[in-house]
């Protein structure tokens, strides 16, 4: 989605999108290191979020399970790579600064600076459905009573890409809830293409 938005390209690999994202085969991928790859690419870059990756780096697993509870830092440990991140964290954990729980005001804040904001969120309560599924969207306006947002979709009927999605404020931050997390893009010079890395 960033990409496209500023302009990059049409179309990239699904192996291209791998390498900018450092997808550790048979894990999850956690979106730290797609945010300094695009930095040292030429965005500037802005993470709010509660997670403070100082005490993170420290003790990583004894943090993880602390911060998200037994049963979801368990999954967490268990699919990801935590030595990996951890190395990611210390190189990347200046873009996202003083851990905070990110708003709607955040997010505004960042549209009338120019950035570009994307949330990660619970898809399913995005749009009314039950279950949890972690996913990415792009809020392009805030107002008194709705969230206008570019959602990529998963590619199934249930949840197919939509260019210009409208729900109340209420719903857009239930869905919100767990995953209060926000990065702010913004091209500060042009961005080198994506095959640079």
């Amino acid at each position: 989605m960033v990409l496209k938005y500023f302009c990059l390209s049409d179309h990239y690999t699904w192996g291209e999108l791998d390498e900018l994202s450092g997808k550790r085969p048979g894990k999850w991928t956690w979106p730290l290191y797609a945010i300094g790859r695009l930095h040292l690419l030429g965005f500037e870059a802005a993470i709010v979020e509660d997670f403070d990756y100082l005490q993170f780096i420290a003790e990583p697993n004894k943090y993880i399970l602390h911060r998200f509870g037994v049963q979801a830092g368990t999954e967490q440990i268990e699919n990801s790579d935590i030595p990996y991140e951890v190395g990611i964290a210390r190189k990347f954990c200046k873009l996202a600064g003083k851990p905070k729980i990110p708003t709607l005001a955040d997010l505004r804040e960042f549209l009338h600076s120019g950035f570009l904001p994307i949330c990660c969120l619970n898809l399913p309560a995005l749009y009314g459905e039950s279950g949890y599924l972690g996913h990415f969207v792009v809020p392009v306006k805030i107002d008194d009573e709705f969230v206008i947002f570019r959602d990529p979709g998963i590619q199934t009927q249930i949840f197919p890409s939509r260019p210009a999605s409208r729900v109340s404020r209420q719903i857009f931050e239930n869905a919100w809830s767990n995953d209060r997390f926000v990065v702010g893009l913004k091209a500060a010079k042009q961005p080198s293409k994506l095959k640079h890395f």
